[in-house]
């Protein structure tokens, strides 16, 4: 089964049993279709299953079923005639068809499973709904069940990893650590072939400063996380572990920061040694 499909069929039972008047619980219906509540909870919020009921749900799906004729009272005729209707029954009928619309209703045929064009009360939100993608969409809908806290933690993660990863992609050994790479590369043909290559270097100076540079903007936004994350914390809007894991992680940042300092300070140190040792060489 698809997952247009699976869905087509999961809006199908809900709106079904909900014109039975079953009270549908959306994380039973999720287990049965083996989807997350939070995705299906964002889909009939977002696409308004509800008032789809109430709008034109005389056609709702592509092999058309009809939830008028689903939700409508069997035939009240038999070999002895038409019996009539309690007065229970025919209020029943009459609310299916207040919230469903007349049977023989023709307003959403076509729509497929949509509401009809130009109709933007089934977008949650109408802006976001015109220009993202529906997968975009449903991350967008999950998002307002996330906690503050989660949410700052997340990102909080996300920089200090990026930060981490860097130490090991803008290493520079030490300051004869010279990168070259091929900038250009052109072949001229003619009388004779010529062949032309441009190439760029970049030194150890250079490649630090940039690293240097790089760092204290990346630690600078990751201080602005933690001190907003603190903030939270201080109004009282934090777990016991929501508390302790900012508590751990600002260990581990100042411990990084302690070896960065010292590792940099030996390197200029040799660094001026070895400068020294040179100027003495060619003094004597």
């Amino acid at each position: 089964m698809s997952n247009d499909t699976k869905w087509l069929e999961i809006k199908k039972e809900y709106l079904r049993r909900t014109v039975d008047g079953e009270k549908v619980v959306l994380s039973e219906l999720a287990e049965k279709y083996g989807v997350k509540t939070t995705t299906l909870r964002s889909r009939k919020s977002r696409e308004k299953w509800d008032d789809f009921l109430e709008n034109v749900a005389t056609h709702f799906d592509e092999t058309g079923n009809d939830v008028a004729t689903y939700g409508q009272e069997k035939s009240n005729t038999d070999k002895d005639g038409p019996k009539k209707k309690d007065k229970k029954s025919q209020n029943k009928t009459n609310s299916i068809k207040r919230r469903i619309g007349q049977l023989g209703n023709k307003n959403a045929v076509g729509n497929c499973n949509r509401p009809p064009k130009g109709n933007k009360r089934a977008e949650k939100h109408g802006f976001y709904s015109k220009h993202l993608p529906d997968e975009t969409m449903e991350l967008f809908d999950e998002l307002e069940e996330i906690n503050q806290l989660d949410l700052l933690w997340d990102s909080i993660r996300l920089k200090y990893a990026a930060i981490v990863r860097a130490q090991k992609i803008m290493f520079v050994k030490d300051r004869d650590d010279i990168t070259e790479y091929l900038k250009k590369h052109k072949v001229i043909k003619g009388m004779s072939f010529t062949e032309e290559k441009e190439w760029e270097f970049q030194f150890a100076w250079d490649k630090y400063a940039t690293f240097l540079q790089a760092q204290s903007r990346a630690m600078g936004e990751l201080r602005s996380l933690i001190k907003s994350y603190n903030e939270l914390v201080d109004r009282g809007m934090a777990t016991k572990e929501q508390e302790l894991r900012i508590q751990k992680l600002q260990v581990e940042i100042d411990n990084m920061k302690g070896e960065e300092v010292g590792k940099e300070t030996e390197d200029w140190v040799k660094a001026i040694e070895q400068i020294a040792a040179k100027r003495r060489g060619k003094d004597g």
